[in-house]
């Protein structure tokens, strides 16, 4: 049971994006399956998607990415992994945006299909400060790699690269490194547009400002 509060939310209501949303109603006929699927798995379409309308093939190439990176079923990482590395990322990087989406992910309750993880809100937040306390030696690997890399790309050390080397396959190292490249790119693509928060995730919008690494929230 999560003793640790959720802060106030940083913004009482969300705003109006400068550039209007697309109209779902105008998404390319081979792309409205996969929207579909999306949507039902999340359970509403994000407002970063009612963005994307405006060009299919963003649209397509980030649905692609994700489908092929962070959300497969036969990737070399465990998806819970995975999500776990998404809101370390998005914290380390300094969304408020990506951060507010994966805490309302990783604490709803599990669901077939659909994006719930069951984790308590203790161990989110502890994610975010970087106070948690890994599984066990692999995630703690992928872990510290997922901060090092999303901080400063190039100032990841040969000795940490060593030690993945040491602990995960090559698979699942080129994998994490794809997982956290992703989360560089989105974070970027959503700050820089300030895409408001969905009314759902607003009551997040605190968390970032509160438990995160002030050294490295920009």
């Amino acid at each position: 049971m999560s003793i640790t509060p959720t802060p106030e939310p940083k913004y009482a209501a969300a705003w109006e994006p400068f550039i209007p949303y697309g109209d779902p109603a105008s998404c390319p006929p081979d792309l409205k399956p996969g929207l579909d699927a999306l949507v039902a798995k999340v359970g509403f379409m994000s407002n970063s998607m009612k963005l994307y309308l405006h060009n299919p093939g963003v649209l397509r190439a980030i649905t692609a990415m994700g489908a092929g990176i962070t959300s497969n079923d036969d990737g070399a990482l465990d998806r819970t992994l995975k999500r776990k590395l998404a809101v370390i990322c998005s914290a380390t990087n300094g969304c408020v945006y990506c951060t507010a989406h994966q805490c309302d992910f990783l604490t709803r309750p599990p669901a077939g299909g659909g994006e719930g993880w069951g984790i308590d809100a203790d161990e989110v937040y502890a994610m975010i400060a970087g106070t948690e306390v890994p599984a066990n030696e692999m995630e703690r690997l992928c872990f510290e790699f997922a901060r090092a890399a999303s901080s400063d790309a190039a100032g990841v050390t040969d000795e940490l690269r060593s030690r993945l080397a040491r602990g995960l396959t090559p698979a699942q190292v080129v994998e994490l490194a794809a997982v956290v490249g992703y989360w560089k790119f989105l974070n970027t693509l959503h700050d820089s547009l300030n895409i408001p928060p969905e009314p759902q995730n607003i009551r997040f919008t605190g968390v970032l400002d509160a438990y995160g690494k002030k050294e490295s929230v920009t």
